[in-house]
């Protein structure tokens, strides 16, 4: 993502332009999901649960090196609605620091001043509502900051970074 087969920078207009290669990968995670309060009575899914996944791998050769996100979510606590559920979740993407210095390299290059991508970061909020048995929708809003990292606008590059974004989603499944 960086340099090229001879150890030039990618930016550099006498690279060769192939991206250097490198034998095999590996990274590590965890996983943490966990009721924090059970409901009073039968039903062992409804009460108050959080969840926590992080990541790690080697930047030389991954676009994201470290990855966390995390929530929590409300089941069931409402009497009127028992089978509806809250949630309010967080996820932090942090791009490769070799990405930022190529990006530092090619505005040397370009003699321009470009955005240095770094991380993406996601707040999302979401509420699933059961229609019947067997028919939830679910509306669901994330707030996006730095898309793609703070890439460049590929539709108006001179207009800087991609936005933060909101977005909104419905969703609806049916289970028979």
């Amino acid at each position: 993502m960086h340099f090229d087969v001879d150890g030039k920078s990618l930016a550099d207009p006498s690279s060769n332009g192939l991206a250097r290669t490198h034998n095999g990968d590996f990274g590590f995670y965890g996983v943490i999901d966990q009721m924090l309060w059970r409901l009073p009575g039968n039903d062992p899914k409804k009460g108050v649960g959080a969840f926590a996944r992080a990541s790690w791998s080697p930047s030389d050769r991954n676009l994201i090196d470290l990855y966390a996100e995390a929530g929590v979510n409300f089941m069931g606590l409402w009497d009127k609605r028992p089978d509806d559920s809250f949630g309010l979740a967080a996820s932090f993407s942090q791009l490769s620091p070799g990405l930022r210095e190529l990006d530092l390299e090619k505005a040397f290059f370009e003699k321009t001043a470009l955005p240095l991508r770094n991380y993406e970061l996601v707040v999302e909020l979401t509420y699933q509502a059961q229609i019947v048995a067997g028919w939830t929708i679910q509306p669901d809003f994330p707030y996006i900051f730095h898309p793609g990292g703070g890439v460049i606008d590929p539709l108006n590059p001179f207009v800087g970074r991609i936005p933060d974004a909101a977005v909104l989603v419905l969703r609806t499944a049916i289970s028979f």
